[in-house]
């Protein structure tokens, strides 16, 4: 639970940076975007899609199997595999 003021605004500039980032999506089924926080701060964010845009959903169509699409990969996979862990 948010209950503080700042932790309230401070989620809400997060929310609204992964929903400004879903627009980029390249899956016309869903829209979704993803943000990590560090220390209260946006470091990375990413997308839903195909990493290649010349096979996108967008272009080819959705590839559906058990109500999912085959061709996009999740915007926190994305942006999990797009980050370098610090020592």
């Amino acid at each position: 639970m948010i209950e503080g003021t700042r932790e309230l605004r401070d989620f809400r500039v997060i929310m609204a940076t992964a929903k400004a980032v879903s627009t980029k999506a390249t899956c016309s089924r869903a829209s979704v975007g993803a943000a990590l926080t560090y220390d209260e701060k946006v470091v990375a964010t990413s997308f839903n899609g195909q990493p290649d845009p010349a096979k996108s959903c967008l272009k080819l169509g959705c590839e559906i199997r058990d109500n999912h699409c085959m061709r996009t990969i999740h915007a926190e996979s994305k942006l999990l595999e797009g980050v370098t862990p610090q020592h």
